[in-house]
């Protein structure tokens, strides 16, 4: 299996690039090609773009009119797993789907005092995901800062010119608190 890595400030250059590396088939029909995505959003355009470049017969105003099947977009998280030999399907309770409902638990719980919750609210739902996205692209961007609170410092991820640990703004200190909750929930 090859790795490819690509960068760009635009993500055209990006789709044309990686229609050429999918133009070439895998040896195994059956087998995936797998591409990490940053959003649900991205993957949706991405699948779009690669479906107007792949494909054969006549090209339509530049594009094929092909599509883009066997393609497993996956997340950051679940990218690193299967490169580390987890397979894809391997649930993981730090999954986003999975994680909305553990961060929803949580906080119905009273584990912290998340502004602007209410026990029994409507839409707890959709606030509870917006945690679970936060808490992933800390784990994803920003991995030093959930470090810092693992070893149970409610630091921001960063260090003063002195080599302490930076506070977070006051109003961000329940996210510590409810991602320990959250993690003793999960076990691990």
């Amino acid at each position: 299996m090859a790795l490819y890595v690509h960068h760009a400030s635009h993500l055209v250059p990006l789709v044309d690039s990686l229609a050429g590396v999918l133009a070439t088939p895998l040896a195994d029909a059956f087998a995936p090609e797998v591409i990490a995505v940053p959003t649900a959003g991205v993957r949706d355009w991405l699948v779009q773009q690669l479906a107007l470049r792949l494909g054969t017969g006549d090209q339509l105003m530049d594009f094929r009119a092909g599509i883009a099947a066997n393609i497993d977009m996956v997340f950051p998280g679940r990218f690193t797993a299967a490169v580390l030999g987890r397979d894809l399907d391997e649930s993981s309770p730090w999954d986003i789907d999975r994680l909305t409902w553990s961060a929803l638990a949580a906080v119905e719980a009273g584990h912290a005092a998340v502004p602007g919750w209410t026990v029994g609210r409507t839409g707890a739902y959709s606030t509870a995901r917006r945690i679970a996205d936060l808490f992933d692209g800390y784990a994803t961007n920003r991995p030093q800062v959930l470090q810092q609170w693992a070893a149970g410092h409610d630091g921001d991820g960063t260090l003063d010119e002195h080599g302490a640990i930076v506070p977070l703004a006051p109003d961000h200190r329940w996210q510590p608190v409810l991602w320990r909750a959250m993690r003793a929930a999960i076990g691990t």
